[in-house]
């Protein structure tokens, strides 16, 4: 008897492995992104560190692009924050120079007045005009000027030249003494 060859086993299949992955890459890239398009730039950090630590490991695509982007996203960030923390400061300032200004003002004429009220009491009379702005030059107004002392028979005003520095218009501030 013949034997007849065996059929020839056809090849197993291959199947490709899979392309390798970089997820911590693949994470940084994504935080990065949100990060720039939804926060601003504020969470950038957090995807830029994730990206450079994901350079380490191969493939390195997500990484190079997540550590771009978190890096243009912090600086955008740093920029914003910058701007906030001025503009917020320049507020303050406007808001201490501004309404601010008449409120330390007042404050400033109270203690001018009882400062004159003190030296009035200690003499028997009221200070003449050179004296008693003397008494009160370390006083200052709301917008760091000195105020005025003007004696009139028994009693004085001290006054501030305002917010425009000019003594004798409309806006200066008074405290008419008793």
């Amino acid at each position: 008897m013949s034997a007849e060859a065996a059929p020839p086993i056809p090849p197993v299949p291959q199947t490709p492995a899979p392309p390798p992955t970089n997820g911590l890459g693949l994470a940084g890239f994504i935080v990065s992104l949100v990060g720039l398009i939804l926060t601003c730039g504020v969470v950038c950090p957090v995807g830029l560190v994730l990206s450079l630590f994901a350079l380490r490991k191969e493939p390195r695509g997500f990484a190079i692009a997540g550590a771009v982007i978190g890096a243009i996203g912090s600086l955008f960030a740093i920029v914003v924050v910058g701007a906030i923390v001025m503009l917020v400061a320049e507020g303050k300032e406007a808001v201490l120079h501004g309404a601010g200004g008449q409120l330390q003002t007042v404050f400033a004429l109270t203690e001018a007045e009882q400062t004159i009220e003190m030296e009035k009491a200690e003499k028997g009379r009221l200070p003449d005009e050179s004296h008693g702005n003397e008494l009160i030059a370390q006083i200052h107004d709301g917008w760091k000027r000195t105020l005025r002392y003007e004696p009139r028979d028994d009693a004085f005003t001290i006054r501030s030249a305002g917010p425009d520095g000019v003594f004798g218009n409309g806006d200066d501030e008074t405290s008419d003494g008793k």
